[in-house]
């Protein structure tokens, strides 16, 4: 059986996943809107790709910014877990996770 504290590193490791995601998304589509906007040249729809790429641009720092959170949370929760009774094979998908977002 799960005890609490192996639920919760579970559940915060789905965090930095999702948010690694997310994150990764945004600058994706970013790069792909850039694109548009170049091949649309001076052309009126070049100004609507504008406008989404800057609006796209501004998910990216609140994207790091939850993240941040995110992994700190986790890397708490990994100490905690440490201490605790907390199987090594989950320890060791939270600390890849861990370095995973690190290196993003």
């Amino acid at each position: 059986m799960e005890n609490a504290l192996e639920r919760e590193l579970r559940i915060r490791r789905g965090v930095v996943d999702r948010t690694l995601k997310d994150l990764r998304s945004y600058e994706e589509e970013v790069r792909q809107l850039k694109k548009r906007v170049v091949e649309a040249g001076a052309d009126d729809p070049a100004v609507q790709w504008e406008r989404a790429v800057r609006e796209t641009e501004m998910m990216v720092p609140e994207a790091k910014l939850r993240l941040s959170q995110a992994v700190d949370e986790l890397n708490a929760c990994v100490v905690r877990a440490q201490e605790g009774n907390v199987p090594e094979e989950e320890l060791g998908r939270a600390r890849g996770t861990l370095a995973e977002a690190r290196r993003s």
